[in-house]
């Protein structure tokens, strides 16, 4: 069975390009935590599929 797991970050229609871009580079630190973690949780075995959205409010 899959596991699916949603994080949902707002981001203020005001936000500033260095707010956005240091939100963006906290996120992909965040999803290549994620994917060690996977990797040496299986001993390379668990593939995952990660989808990145951004919706602008």
């Amino acid at each position: 069975m899959g596991h699916l797991e949603e994080i949902h970050v707002r981001v203020p229609f005001n936000a500033t390009v260095a707010q956005i871009q240091k939100i963006s580079a906290d996120l992909r630190n965040l999803l290549s935590n994620e994917l060690t973690l996977i990797q040496e949780a299986s001993d390379g075995n668990r593939q995952a599929i990660y989808i990145i959205a951004y919706r602008y409010m």
